[in-house]
């Protein structure tokens, strides 16, 4: 866990591709809920 600037979308894009960087090859999916922070969803996938 992190700590974020807020809750806009891209500062939790962000915080989660570094966190998730390290565990990349391990990573296969990521489930979150349809709160409007997670509305770039798809370009963490993209990473």
């Amino acid at each position: 866990m992190a700590k974020t600037d807020g809750s806009k979308a891209g500062s939790i894009k962000k915080e989660m591709i570094n966190l998730l960087a390290p565990f990349k090859e391990l990573v296969k999916t990521i489930t979150s809920d349809n709160g409007k922070e997670f509305a770039q969803h798809q370009k963490i996938a993209e990473t």
